[in-house]
């Protein structure tokens, strides 16, 4: 089966996909390729289960045994890196003018008792952003505001690969060996002109004015490589699996630093003080893990079953910084931000659970002991034999309890109590100074201690096949100690410096509610969603706490109009309002008001020719600050089913008619509120050609239901 797409437009836009699959009963083999500069993402989920077939989904593969099937906390990688797996579904950006390329192959052999599965996919991203922005900052007398105008130039390419091979050595053992890899390499090129006022809004005292130009280049390599055996004992229900991995995830980049930064305190003309910054930075990171778990089914009876676990994991990093001065002598070291780290981290989980099953029923209770230990040591340089050392070690008690009841006429009822606790990240540990912003420095905390979390949840879901209705609820609370935030000290010349550190009290509670049901059935249906979502944050401003908190509510309506096969009227429309309060400085309360309304018209006309038309409406506003801002938006398209049995089809589009669009976002958070808009890709019209060899499929109704 073949699929090709292609299109050309105005302002020089260009697209095309071209996905090829052919499989029997065995073999299965898929490639898929793509490139645009319209601002579309990779592959789709649609294009991801095409191009990876009965390899899509294979659950429990990271070999991570436990409450949950899983431990994200002692998974390899850290917040800020890259999936070794392809990301799909990503969509369409709507940040700046982005190129896309990728493409890829993929192999199955599946039989009864071997899978084997083998992919290779490489991608390039180019985006061009150009930004204005606006941010206050609340102190605890005082406040500050940012304006900032900002572009970027960003290249990023990765080549991934994937084999994963599983046995069936007999009834009762199974095997799993995979393997997935990323290397990939990238720049970015960051111009900003910043502004610094003293005060909240059209300030007339300028603070600081700052001009930065940073070019980086870097280059990273990941693999990650794991076991799994399966055991089946005679005995119905005795399991035994065992997994071994060891992860590789290295990094090395160089980064230029030059700005010019002027302080005003005596006029706004001419400036008391310039700091100029010209910097070089090498860096190198090095990450290693071996990782190992073991699980243990034992049946008491034919409703209790006894789960035992272990896992193990050693993390092993090493980061090396060079920092040097570029002058008219030379380059000269900066023994302030150069920096050679070293951390092992340990860690160590054993745990049982007594899960009893019943008439749909499912109540799991268990309690696992689980240790980290954190040895650092770090110096100026790999030379310098004084060693700063970190040496710590956590233990603790992790419960878990939960509850799966599936009830009768398609009702589910769930539930649940975990506790965890999350080891700090790589960045926020190195005790280095970035000041790549120099009026936003930061700087890592080796003594930080892991953040420990009470979570509870509980939902209920309810579908009625006969009358069409659907409904479904839920809550969930965190609870928090030892949060790990981000203190802030902003001195005299608003130069603000921040470290992570740990704190209690922080909370967050969220409650959200669905029904769906038919005005007339197969003919309309409406649905209804609402929300509401409480938090309370914490830190530190120049050593006195704030505390932020936050309301925020949210409702939707969505209206399915679906008369005939050849006309169909989708509507919908959402609100969001965050209502944000400071104790710092309760003069600058805010409420947010986001809205979203969105309307799609489908028509089937004559001789196999379609009519869609999509119009879109967003509003942003914040009374506090002035920010008011609508953006209209309407796409349009006609096209036509053509060649024998329907196997092209012709495609005219218009984009944005009202040539309105724009990346618009504003935020409140701990003590700041943001307003952004950034440039990005507006008016354009479209023709475009599509063959299908199994014939093209069109309906005016949406896929799936409510």
């Amino acid at each position: 089966m073949a699929k090709v797409a292609a299109g050309i437009g105005t302002e020089k836009r260009l697209e095309g996909k071209i996905n090829y699959n052919r499989f029997n009963e065995k073999n299965q083999f898929s490639f898929i390729g793509l490139g645009n500069n319209t601002n579309q993402g990779g592959m789709s989920w649609d294009d991801y289960q095409d191009f990876k077939g009965s390899q899509s989904f294979n659950w429990g593969d990271d070999g991570d045994f436990g409450f949950n099937g899983g431990m994200r906390y002692i998974s390899f990688g850290g917040d800020d890196e890259e999936s070794l797996t392809i990301q799909a579904g990503r969509g369409a950006q709507n940040r700046g003018f982005n190129k896309n390329w990728a493409g890829g192959a993929n192999y199955n052999f599946d039989t009864k008792k071997t899978k084997f599965n083998t992919s290779y996919y490489y991608n390039k991203n180019t985006q061009d952003l150009d930004a204005t922005s606006r941010q206050t900052n609340f102190l605890t007398n005082s406040a500050f505001t940012k304006l900032d105008t900002n572009g970027r130039l960003n290249s990023n390419q990765n080549h991934r690969g994937s084999v994963r091979f599983e046995k069936s050595l007999d009834s009762n053992n199974t095997l799993v060996v995979l393997s997935n890899f990323r290397f990939g390499n990238g720049t970015a090129d960051y111009r900003s002109h910043q502004e610094f006022f003293r005060g909240v809004q059209d300030s007339t005292q300028l603070s600081n004015m700052s001009d930065i130009t940073n070019f980086s280049d870097f280059n990273s390599f990941a693999i990650a490589n794991t076991a799994i055996y399966r055991l089946k004992f005679k005995k119905k229900g005795r399991n035994f699996a065992l997994s071994a991995g060891y992860n590789v995830n290295n990094s090395e980049g160089d980064v230029r630093q030059r700005s010019t930064n002027r302080f005003f305190r005596s006029s706004q003309t001419e400036p008391d003080s310039v700091l100029n910054i010209n910097q070089t930075n090498h860096t190198k990171s090095l990450r290693n893990q071996l990782k190992s778990s073991a699980l243990f089914t034992e049946p008491l009876s034919k409703k209790f079953v006894l789960e035992t676990f272990y896992n193990f994991s050693l993390k092993s990093d090493e980061v090396d910084r060079d920092v040097f001065d570029n002058n008219e002598g030379g380059a000269v070291r900066n023994l302030n931000l150069s920096r050679y780290y070293t951390n092992n981290t340990t860690f160590h989980r054993g745990g049982t659970s007594l899960r009893y099953s019943y008439n749909g029923l499912n109540l799991l209770g268990g309690i696992g002991l689980q240790q980290i230990h954190m040895d650092g040591k770090f110096a100026v340089n790999q030379e310098d034999p004084a060693r700063t050392r970190v040496d710590r070690r956590f233990t603790n008690w992790v419960p878990n309890v939960s509850l799966n009841y599936n009830l009768k006429n398609n009702r589910y009822l769930y539930g649940g109590y975990n506790f965890s606790v999350q080891e700090p990240n790589i960045r926020d540990l190195q005790p280095i100074v970035d000041n790549s912003n120099p009026l936003y420095i930061t700087q890592g905390n080796p003594n930080l201690s892991p953040t420990k979390s009470h979570s509870f949840n509980i939902g209920y879901n309810h579908f009625n096949a006969t009358k069409f209705t659907q409904m479904f609820f839920g809550a969930y609370f965190n609870k928090y100690k030892d949060q790990i935030i981000y203190s802030q000290t902003v001195d005299e010349n608003l130069v603000t410096r921040t470290m992570p550190t740990n704190i209690s009290g922080g909370r967050n509670f969220n409650i959200y509610g669905h029904y769906g049901f038919p005005i007339v059935k197969t003919k309309s249906n409406l649905s209804m969603n609402v929300g509401y979502n409480n938090g309370k944050n914490l830190t530190f401003i120049n050593g006195e706490l704030n505390d932020t908190k936050s309301n925020g509510y949210n409702g939707g309506l969505r209206l399915d109009l679906t008369p005939s096969d050849k006309f169909t009227v989708y509507a919908n429309a959402n609100w969001n309002v965050s209502d944000t309060r400071y104790s710092l400085s309760s003069a600058q309360n805010q409420k947010i008001v986001n809205s979203f309304y969105g309307a799609e018209m489908n028509f089937k006309l004559p001789k196999d020719i379609y009519f869609n038309s999509r119009f879109n409406y967003n509003r942003y506003v914040n009374d506090r600050f002035g920010f008011n801002q609508d953006m209209p938006i309407l796409n349009v398209s006609i096209y036509k089913t053509m060649l024998k049995s329907k196997k092209g089809e012709i495609r005219l589009s218009a984009f944005d008619l009202f040539n309105k669009n724009r990346g618009i976002s504003q935020s409140a958070y701990q003590n700041f509120v943001s307003q952004e808009q950034v440039r990005t890709l507006a008016r354009y019209f479209m023709l475009s050609f599509a063959y299908n060899m199994r014939g093209m499929s069109h309906s005016v109704r949406r896929k799936g239901g409510f």
